[in-house]
């Protein structure tokens, strides 16, 4: 099954419909299990508490049409934050008969506002690859940031790294060495400025395709 990324214009899109009649809450909540939302932290946060709204209102109808009736069905939820910041699950359980008979995990995708960042962060490597500023010069400019960048740059960036460093050792007393995560969501970069085999000081960004 192929996940689609789902907007905050789009949730708010399916909320509307949900309001006006046009699919049910549970078919909403498995829409959103069977695809992806890709929220800014701020947009996560509405989001979760539009969701608990609407399993607060649901499970009040519930109980009022319901209450003394053995085939009572709630609602409850599980927001349990993980380590990595920029990938949350929102989990609801249904319940029939306060008996737990189905789990829904609701997947985000953290993304960031940051394209005037990424547009700077293109423009020093544009820089860079014409030899107007120098690596260590392009590093000061992309440390401790975030960027969205298309796979066929990254390629490219790596590709060009060996070249980029050992140009810089010809003109400087200082080198540098790397590491790079790319096996993940969102790929990160560290690099190490050396001399006479001691780290100086190091550099890393991060950036997600």
């Amino acid at each position: 099954m192929n996940r689609n990324l789902i907007d905050y214009t789009e949730f708010c899109k399916s909320i509307e419909t949900l309001q006006q009649g046009g699919m049910g809450f549970e078919e909403l909540l498995h829409h959103l299990e069977e695809n992806t939302l890709h929220l800014t932290k701020s947009e996560y946060i509405a989001v979760t508490k539009k969701i608990i709204e609407k399993i607060n209102y649901y499970n009040d109808i519930e109980i009022k049409n319901t209450f003394g009736n053995d085939d009572i069905k709630l609602y409850t939820f599980d927001i349990d934050p993980l380590d990595d910041v920029d990938y949350q699950i929102f989990t609801i359980q249904i319940s029939y008969d306060f008996s737990i008979k189905q789990y829904i995990n609701i997947e985000t995708l953290i993304r960031y506002d940051n394209t005037y960042n990424t547009d700077d962060f293109l423009k020093n490597y544009g820089e860079l690859a014409i030899g107007k500023i120098n690596l260590k010069q392009f590093l000061q400019l992309a440390d401790n940031d975030k960027y969205e960048l298309s796979k066929k740059f990254q390629e490219k960036f790596i590709k060009n790294l060996d070249d980029i460093i050992e140009n810089y050792s010809k003109d400087n007393d200082t080198t540098f060495a790397y590491k790079a995560a790319l096996d993940f969501n969102v790929k990160v970069i560290t690099f190490y400025e050396l001399k006479d085999n001691k780290v100086l000081r190091s550099y890393s960004f991060k950036w997600t395709i």
